[in-house]
């Protein structure tokens, strides 16, 4: 593919994904609503991890898109399910901790796994590896979600009105 061409691919790539992104997150906390977070959260994170299996696995630009598209409905849509599990597993007064400390690995993940996929890639000549196994840390870390027990409501206290 020239350079133009793929330059201008992956602008179109970016553009629709960021798109599904926007829609992808308040659909998941909609969702939330009604299921149970860790359950969406879960299927969330096994759906990533398909994506990077249907990227991986790519024979033509098509199914690369289709990978990127998958993968760009549910990019940022773990963030408010991941802050809302925090309060409920282990309270709002604990929550700026363990979000933070759950923040806090998301970015060091962040910013190896960029030199991994160019040490990767510098290495093989192909990105397969590294998408093989970010789809297995987000495949496992789907079960790993699961296995939270929420032990607060997630509903917020009703208070009396005291005043009447």
């Amino acid at each position: 593919m020239p350079y133009k061409v793929f330059k201008e691919f992956m602008r179109q790539l970016c553009s629709i994904m960021g798109l599904l992104a926007f829609m992808g997150t308040i659909a998941s906390g909609r969702l939330s609503d009604i299921l149970e977070r860790k359950y969406v959260l879960a299927l969330i994170y096994f759906l990533r991890g398909v994506s990077f299996l249907v990227m991986a696995f790519a024979s033509n630009l098509i199914m690369f898109y289709l990978g990127a598209i998958i993968f760009g409905i549910f990019w940022t849509a773990t963030g408010p399910l991941t802050s809302a599990l925090s309060s409920e597993c282990w309270g709002l007064k604990n929550m700026g901790r363990t979000f933070g400390a759950v923040f806090l690995s998301h970015q060091i993940g962040a910013s190896i796994g960029p030199i991994l996929g160019g040490l990767t890639f510098d290495l093989t000549g192909s990105y397969f590896l590294i998408y093989i196994l970010t789809a297995f840390i987000l495949i496992t870390g789907s079960f790993g979600v699961r296995g939270l027990k929420p032990t607060i409501s997630a509903s917020p206290p009703i208070i009396a009105n005291s005043s009447m």
